[in-house]
């Protein structure tokens, strides 16, 4: 059942401070039979109406808990919500809601209690002490108007003047105004107004309906137009000190016009009307800018970017700075006739961009680089000065490495990666018709040779793998049949570096991008992997590749970097890694040698064995077949054997016959 409730009001009052509003509303609260609530709590509603019935509230506020007793309640308005919008210059309804239930009907119409007639006054005089505000509810004078105020008749001031109109006179005529004092001609905007300032009959300054101004003349000709003579030696504008001879003075002269110290021309600009030469401390530039003394320049984008010049060392230099507090960024110095030197201040480093192709040399005017690209006449020297070679580096610093470096071996670190000073450093293949590296003795510790039969089982330790690069774009999509870092670390540590460089752990575009307040936010499909303050490489539409570290991490697909500029999609490369391994191929192939030399060796006892077993197997051969003939002979000597032996038994046999026949015995 929808309940309602009826508010009997017992009185309306109103409080006014110097800052704020409030109401004290009192009432009896009962409910839909006439009988007073229950003691407790309820929250009150109270709105304000500018009708009676219909519309939206202007202003509201809550009471979440009004304590009532035998009925009664008591709120103030505005204790919770402000009333110091409210102009009350007009009838206001009030609305009331109890709990949750529809707001009371009628609503309440406010009206003016007894202290408002110390506003309203007797015959309009106000008796109460204070400032009087005209809808403001804060005035800071006697009388403060907020808006238009029409007077009929004159404004009498305090000497007898007055002001009736728009002209100004008595000695009451200045105007005051801390901000902005408008001073309107045409108002009807018929455009034949202007405004005039005249001392007796004569027009001294004047601006017409164009904006233009006139000092001198009633119709000016040009923006500005200045009319009549000035004496001789009389600058026409002077501007600062009204000391003379202190002040910067501006003088215009036939073919010529100047800013100078007064007394002192052509001590500050100088513009020569003929030429168009402009000098700077100098009444006489000898070409179209012509600066005596130092300069300091600044342009102002996101940096503050500062250059200064000076000609009073013994070398003159040109200074730039991001900072104008500091001394230098990067000094340009005029060494000689013939030589320029850059130079960083302390903690910084020089970088030198060239849009386009750029030549050095005597002949550079009939040098013509490709695009982008440099040509050097001459001799190259990074790190010294007598460069004997096209190109000479002397000097070193630790790098990280990736593919295809070149360095000195036996640079080793007590944990078996090298850490090496590194003087050329290339991000990818080196093309020469020879590679030569230093090797003499003298500047090597010699430990001794090392062991082949080691190096061979290493060599065999190593897996030839064929691969693909997963940076098709740089390095292509042929398949390589070469070494793994990581397989190559298990077997032969010591040909392994481990370095910083960046892998192509995410290598996609870019699936959104938000930008807001120097922040860019990039989402990718795949995970990207990323942690706070990991160092990402991004690649860029304008601006190519870049590094950036990780500023936050919204989820597995978006994180966000710092960036000068909104960007609507960027290329995510991957991110760098303490642990990136590149492999000595001059250590590789130094034991590929050693292995070899093991195999060599080892081949030679084979064929030293092999010669012996030979001359073994020859001694063999000659003896089976002395053997052979010792068995022709064997076998011929027993058939002469069994021949005899057969003869022999013959004989026995006649023997015996004569025997027999004879009756003698052998015996006999």
């Amino acid at each position: 059942m929808k309940r309602c409730y009826l508010l009997a009001i017992i009185a309306l009052l109103c409080a006014q401070t110097a800052l704020a509003q409030t109401f004290s509303v009192k009432g009896v609260l009962r409910d839909p039979l006439g009988r007073t609530v229950e003691d407790g709590s309820y929250k009150l509603t109270l709105r304000l109406y500018s009708q009676e019935t219909g519309g939206s509230e202007f202003w509201s506020e809550i009471h979440g808990s009004v304590q009532a007793q035998h009925g009664v309640v008591s709120v103030e308005l505005g204790s919770v919500e402000s009333l110091a919008t409210v102009g009350f210059g007009e009838t206001y309804w009030l609305g009331i809601q109890v709990e949750d239930h529809a707001e009371m009907e009628p609503r309440i119409k406010l009206g003016t209690n007894p202290y408002s007639l110390a506003v309203k006054g007797k015959d309009h005089v106000f008796p109460s002490t204070g400032n009087v505000g005209v809808n403001t509810l804060a005035p800071t004078e006697l009388l403060e108007v907020n808006g238009n105020a029409k007077v009929i008749g004159a404004l009498i001031f305090a000497d007898g003047s007055s002001m009736s109109s728009a002209d100004l006179g008595g000695t009451a005529s200045s105007l005051l105004n801390p901000s902005t004092t408008l001073v309107t001609a045409d108002s009807d905007d018929d455009g034949t107004g202007q405004i005039e300032f005249k001392t007796g009959t004569s027009t001294d300054l004047v601006i017409d309906n164009s904006g233009s101004v006139g000092i001198g003349t009633a119709t000016p000709g040009s923006k500005l137009d200045v009319a009549g003579d000035v004496p001789a030696g009389t600058p026409l504008v002077r501007l600062g000190d009204h000391n003379y001879g202190a002040e910067t003075v501006l003088s215009v002269a036939p073919g010529s016009v100047s800013f100078d110290k007064h007394g002192e021309p052509g001590g500050a600009l100088y513009i020569d009307g003929t030429t168009g030469s402009v000098g700077i401390g100098t009444a006489t530039p000898a070409s179209e800018l012509d600066v005596a003394g130092d300069v300091t320049a600044r342009f102002i984008n996101s940096l503050a970017h500062e250059v200064r010049t000076t000609t009073s060392p013994a070398m003159p230099y040109i200074d730039f700075s991001n900072d104008p507090t500091s001394d230098f960024d990067v000094r340009l110095i005029l060494k000689d006739e013939e030589n320029f030197k850059l130079e960083a201040s302390s903690g910084k480093v020089v970088r030198l961009g060239v849009v386009g192709g750029a030549a050095i040399g005597s002949n550079y005017g009939t040098l013509y680089p490709s695009h982008n690209g440099l040509y050097v006449e001459g001799h190259v020297g990074i790190g010294t000065v007598t460069p004997g070679q096209p190109l000479t580096v002397m000097g070193a610093a630790a790098k990280g490495f990736g593919p295809f470096t070149m360095y000195p071996a036996n640079s080793w670190s007590a944990n078996g990666h090298p850490s090496l000073a590194v003087s050329i450093y290339a991000g990818d293949k080196v093309a020469a018709s020879e590679f030569v590296a230093f090797s003499d003795a003298r500047i090597k510790n010699v430990i001794g040779i090392s062991d082949g039969r080691q190096d061979l089982e290493i060599m065999r330790g190593l897996q030839i793998t064929d691969y693909t690069y997963v940076d098709v774009v740089g390095k292509g999509t042929q398949t390589n049949k070469k070494v793994v870092a990581q397989q190559v670390q298990e077997v032969y540590p010591q040909a392994v570096i481990k370095s910083a460089d960046f892998v192509p752990s995410v290598y996609r575009m870019s699936s959104g991008t938000a930008f807001e307040e120097g922040v860019l936010r990039v989402t990718t499909e795949k995970q990207h992997g990323f942690t706070v303050a990991d160092t990402v490489r991004l690649i860029f539409e304008e601006g190519g590749r870049q590094q950036r570290v990780v500023r936050s991490v919204i989820d597995e697909h978006t994180f966000a970097v710092d960036q000068e500029e909104a960007v609507e999609r960027v290329f995510v490369w991957g991110k760098q890694v303490q642990d990136f391994l590149s492999v000595d191929y001059e250590a590789i192939a130094m034991l590929n040698v050693s292995a070899t030399q093991e195999l060599a060796r080892r081949v030679e006892a084979l064929e030293k064995d092999n010669a012996a077993l030979q001359a073994q197997l020859d001694r063999s051969r000659a003896l089976e077949a002395e053997n052979a003939m010792l068995k022709v002979r064997m076998e011929r000597f027993e058939a002469a054997l069994q021949r005899l032996e057969v003869q022999q038994t013959e004989l026995q046999r006649v023997e015996e016959v004569v025997v027999e026949d004879s009756g003698l015995s052998l015996a006999d």
